[in-house]
């Protein structure tokens, strides 16, 4: 139960009259109250704000008119909770805006994921530092999807009833598309830290919106390497099975079609496999000699390097999310790290005669203060949350509001904006903030080079 006169007060600024204070249930006692909804809600409180504010004012009368305490009784007191408890009347109140944060915090993907949500606490110590959004500080709400997408509903649902309504995460593109399926009809606005180019669409996922490079992005700069380093040498193929490995391997076999190459072999493992040496050898028996890994976590990574190792054969690899670990650098022989080519952002990136750009070195040393991104400094880097959360401000205090409605006109109008991973701009069909080449490949072994810093890497191409 909590007290909301003062609210009242607030909400209706304008008014010369004092409320007695009411005892109403929070929002999350009326979540399954068919008459709580928006319009309701709405009606009621423009109903009460002529019959409070009007000529036949509480303060004139001593009670409301019949048929306003009509309509009171008919919607409940669910829908007045609602109504004064809605994101631009808690923004009047100073109260905390609370933010779910989707991740595993039990469960095997726990440190492979746990670099990625720095820079959301990174990003929110900067806008609270500045006075919040509307007037109200970031406050993380943790929920535990253990990375599993089972889990995902469930998890999502919980956040909904305790009255979140924007939420970072989770990462991973099944865990995503499985917590959409809740967050969507909820209309919650959300950035999931998902890689692959399925959930950009604005019109099946018109609240969700991706501030971090797909398997579009990645195909294109893979197949861009091939093309220019490696044209006339037999292409293979090793993938996960899973959402973002299928979309990774079917987005990297239409470019290579595209420009006319045709991979001699594709294997697949399924990330819990304990070793992948059958799939290694019947890529090398194929005669590939440039392999296309599709790994989107370090473990998948340990997985076929290993693979690679216990074989003794080693070709060029051009791969994806899952290289950037220290633990990586020295399962192969020095010779055959340095033929490892991963996507990453250009602007995390550098070459000769061309560093890292000044805000992008005062970014990664804010990350530094966090152990969990110790030894994977660069997936920290690349989490799409920092960005996430200051557009997530800008749209907010441009529409002066935190409706999720007005959120998302908000989100689709964003144009060149200036984001720590580049020039992001979005529209109502594609909700990807990012363009094709904010995506680079880099050398994987350059992770030892001090101009790296530990996030940075060298581009193999400019």
């Amino acid at each position: 139960m909590m007290k909301l006169g003062a609210v009242f007060a607030n909400s209706f600024s304008d008014c010369h009259t004092q409320f007695t204070t009411l005892q109403l249930k929070t929002p999350g006692e009326h979540m399954n109250d068919p008459l709580s909804t928006e319009a309701l809600s709405s009606e009621l409180s423009a109903e009460l704000n002529t019959e409070f504010c009007g000529r036949t004012s509480v303060e004139n009368t001593g009670q409301t008119t019949g048929q306003t305490r009509r309509r009171v009784m008919q919607m409940g007191v669910g829908a007045i909770a609602a109504t004064f408890l809605s994101p631009d009347v808690l923004a009047q109140t100073g109260q905390p805006l609370k933010v779910g944060m989707v991740r595993p915090l039990t469960g095997r993907f726990v440190s492979s994921f746990a670099p990625l949500y720095v820079p959301a606490r990174v990003a929110a110590e900067e806008i609270n530092a500045a006075g919040g959004i509307l007037g109200r500080k970031i406050e993380f709400i943790e929920e535990d999807d253990e990375g599993s997408p089972a889990k995902e509903p469930a998890v999502m649902r919980k956040l909904r009833e305790a009255g979140v309504s924007i939420v970072v995460g989770p990462v991973g593109t099944s865990q995503a598309v499985s917590a959409l399926a809740v967050s969507t009809p909820e209309k919650m606005i959300q950035g999931a830290g998902a890689f692959a180019v399925e959930v950009v669409d604005g019109k099946q996922y018109p609240y969700h919106f991706q501030f971090n490079y797909n398997t579009s992005h990645q195909a294109v700069a893979v197949v861009d390497l091939v093309q220019k380093r490696m044209a006339n040498q037999k292409i293979g193929i090793l993938h996960e099975i899973t959402g973002w490995g299928e979309s990774f391997a079917k987005h990297v076999a239409e470019r290579l079609k595209a420009v006319g190459i045709t991979p001699v072999a594709v294997e697949t493992f399924a990330l819990s496999a304990p070793d992948v040496r059958n799939q290694v050898r019947n890529l090398q028996r194929a005669g590939v000699e440039v392999l296309i890994v599709g790994n989107s976590i370090v473990p998948a990574s340990v997985l076929v390097l290993n693979a690679l190792k216990s074989t003794a054969w080693f070709p060029t690899i051009a791969g994806g999310n899952g290289f950037f670990s220290d633990s990586l650098l020295d399962i192969l022989p020095p010779e055959a790290t340095e033929r490892i080519y991963a996507t990453f952002l250009r602007n995390f990136s550098y070459a000769n005669g061309k560093p890292v750009g000044e805000r992008q070195a005062a970014y990664v040393k804010k990350l530094q203060g966090y152990a969990e991104v110790k030894g994977q400094e660069p997936n920290a880097a690349v989490s799409p949350f920092y960005d996430f959360l200051h557009v997530l401000k800008l749209v907010a205090e441009r529409a002066k509001s935190m409706d999720s409605d007005a959120l998302k006109t908000g989100f689709e109008s964003l144009k060149g904006y200036a984001g720590i991973s580049g020039t992001l701009s979005l529209s109502a069909a594609n909700h990807c903030a990012l363009p094709d080449d904010a995506v680079t490949m880099v050398k994987v072994a350059s992770a030892r080079d001090p101009r790296s810093m530990g996030f940075f890497r060298e581009r193999v191409l400019d």
